[in-house]
């Protein structure tokens, strides 16, 4: 194999894992122009019910870098990341699927 080769093929690489990198990054701003969804981090334990809107949710499993989660919508445009195990987020859901 030639250097030219070579080292064009290791730079396509590199250039591939720096793009990948970035896969997940929210941009400023909040939104996520991608179809892969930002992941909670980190979850809240405090109550912040008054600011959740609608009557969805969606439950992010522990993976990687993500935490498990309850995800709500708020009001404020930004996801909520919330403790499933927090007494104000349990009784919540069980508001939300009552029929």
């Amino acid at each position: 194999m030639s250097v030219k080769v070579l080292f064009v093929s290791v730079l396509l690489l590199a250039m591939c894992l720096y793009f990948e990198s970035f896969a997940d990054a929210t941009p400023p701003g909040g939104r996520h122009a991608g179809k892969k969804r930002p992941c909670c981090t980190d979850v809240t334990k405090a109550n912040f019910s008054r600011i959740v809107i609608g009557d969805t949710y969606r439950e992010q499993q522990a993976k990687e870098h993500c935490v498990h989660a309850i995800i709500f919508n708020t009001n404020e445009g930004q996801p909520l990341c919330a403790d499933p195990d927090a007494k104000w987020v349990k009784q919540l859901l069980a508001n939300m699927t009552k029929e």
